[in-house]
């Protein structure tokens, strides 16, 4: 048998119904010439029972023990992928039908190594929402690296395909990030190679209490910070240094904000003080600051 042209990769956790969306979303591909890779962490919501219903000529399935880490469930599928491009999908999203087809001929067209179109948001029924608060769509195209850097570039997971030689000439997802693997991704291929971009909505990705990041802000933002730790210590990287601690510093507050949250006053003082910005202009930082002081010093008394 030939082998597709493209790879779908699709994980997949307890999320039996928004995965039958999913899946459906793949088969109505007008361009046929692909193959479904199911990576299932461990699922006990008769998600499992579902696929084994699955065409297997069209769908593999890898039964992954749980780990809760979507980087290392991608890779897996990466082991086995025998398509020219990879086209990453999560298990809540959905495509439109023409997804494949319109994104690969502007791939092929540009000679391009990877590429990712406009998105909506949806909510859990279906229905269409704002973009979430600062999120501002700006089509970038060509050499993206700065505008990733400074969140000027918004790439969505499910709108991305990737020349599949491409994705592990760079080593594919970094399994030590529970989150923001995605964008750990973006900034090594950004770094080497040009991106061209679909000009359409060909993607639903969906806002939903089960979201995955929703599971641990702290360590969402704590991966966040730490993929620009890494950058700020790359010296290959130094003209994006300052871009680099900017962003660091507006996500500090975030992550005490969090601790503060969780009863955490002094660990969230502790953080600002060591993450103090060059300058300390930053006037969210400050505020930030003597809220947490405050929680520590004066801690809330309980309720009577």
């Amino acid at each position: 048998m030939a082998d597709p042209l493209v790879s779908v990769v699709l994980p997949t956790w307890n999320r039996a119904a928004m995965l039958r969306e999913a899946v459906d979303s793949v088969f109505a591909q007008t361009l046929e010439d692909w193959e479904l890779i199911v990576v299932d962490d461990g699922s006990t919501d008769g998600t499992r029972e579902y696929l084994s219903t699955l065409p297997k000529d069209r769908i593999r399935v890898i039964l992954h023990e749980r780990c809760a880490n979507p980087a290392r469930l991608r890779n897996a599928a990466l082991v086995v992928a025998r398509g020219r491009y990879v086209a990453l999908l999560d298990s809540d999203d959905l495509w439109d039908a023409t997804k494949l087809e319109r994104q690969l001929a502007d791939m092929q067209r540009e000679n391009a190594r990877w590429s990712y179109s406009r998105v909506r948001w949806i909510d859990d029924r279906g229905a269409e929402t704002p973009l979430p608060p600062g999120k501002r769509w700006q089509e970038c195209r060509g050499w993206i690296l700065h505008d990733l850097l400074a969140w000027n570039a918004w790439l969505a997971l499910p709108a991305v395909i990737v020349d599949r030689e491409t994705l592990r000439d760079v080593g594919g997802f970094d399994a030590s990030l529970r989150f923001h693997e995605d964008f750990d991704l973006w900034l090594r291929l950004a770094g080497r190679y040009p991106i061209t971009m679909t000009d359409a909505v060909l993607v639903s990705v969906r806002k939903h209490p089960g979201n995955t990041w929703r599971s641990d802000h702290l360590t969402t933002l704590h991966c966040f910070i730490e993929v620009y730790d890494r950058l700020i210590a790359d010296d290959a990287l130094r003209v994006e240094r300052n871009t680099c601690l900017l962003r660091r510093s507006q996500l500090v507050p975030q992550l005490a904000d969090a601790y503060r949250g969780q009863g955490r006053a002094r660990e969230a003082v502790g953080l600002l003080l060591r993450g103090l910005p060059r300058g300390a202009v930053l006037r969210h930082w400050w505020s930030s600051l003597a809220r947490s002081a405050y929680r520590w010093v004066l801690p809330r008394r309980p309720s009577s």
